[in-house]
């Protein structure tokens, strides 16, 4: 099976990390601290980009470079534990 015709299918990997970590980010209901962009839906949060990851092979946290793409302001969020790796 060709992994790029599976990939359409499923997704990559980038991109389900980003749909896993704005869900998470959704249940928390975010605003952005600089416009005031309220983060409570799906649809909201697509004004929300993911700009980079750090920490990523950290199963202690993981870092998220965030972007409100209303009014271009930046910020950090933190997750501990990495919801992306399973410490044993």
């Amino acid at each position: 099976m060709d992994i790029e015709k599976l990939q359409k299918v499923i997704g990559t990997p980038e991109e389900n990390r980003d749909i896993l970590v704005k869900a998470l980010l959704l249940d928390l209901k975010m605003k952005c601290s600089d416009c005031g962009k309220k983060f409570l839906t799906d649809e909201n949060m697509k004004d929300l980009m993911i700009v980079a990851y750090t920490e990523v092979t950290n199963p202690n946290k993981l870092q998220c470079h965030l972007e409100c793409i209303v009014c271009a302001h930046q910020g950090i969020y933190t997750f501990k534990p990495n919801p992306l790796i399973k410490s044993y």
